[in-house]
């Protein structure tokens, strides 16, 4: 079984960058997305069960949206380490989407 490594990464108005990862299981690319993200590149990680990357408290300078850096294929990964399937992912950002994005707020 093949996985997806998913590199993620947030970026503040002074341009501090913090990236994180996860792994779902199968094939996870931008293309399988891209159309359910805000403006077109920008997610909120927790309407979609992921971390976000920023230590809290939040300034002036500081947002809830998060972009993706990479996606990258690989083999033999820690089942404790997937967050979940692809196609689920896939759903979640659909969800979020149609929530508008900002829904938990």
């Amino acid at each position: 079984m093949s996985f997806t490594k998913v590199t993620y990464i947030y970026r503040d108005a002074s341009n501090y960058k913090f990236w994180g990862e996860f792994f779902v299981s199968g094939t996870f690319t931008l293309a399988m997305v891209e159309e359910y993200l805000f403006d077109g590149e920008f997610f909120v990680p927790h309407e979609v069960g992921l971390e976000h990357l920023l230590d809290m408290p939040i300034n002036q300078d500081d947002h809830y949206l998060h972009t993706f850096q990479t996606f990258e294929v690989v083999e033999n990964v820690e089942v404790s380490k997937v967050k979940c399937s692809a196609s689920e992912l896939v759903v979640q950002f659909l969800e979020a989407n149609r929530l508008g994005w900002f829904s938990s707020f």
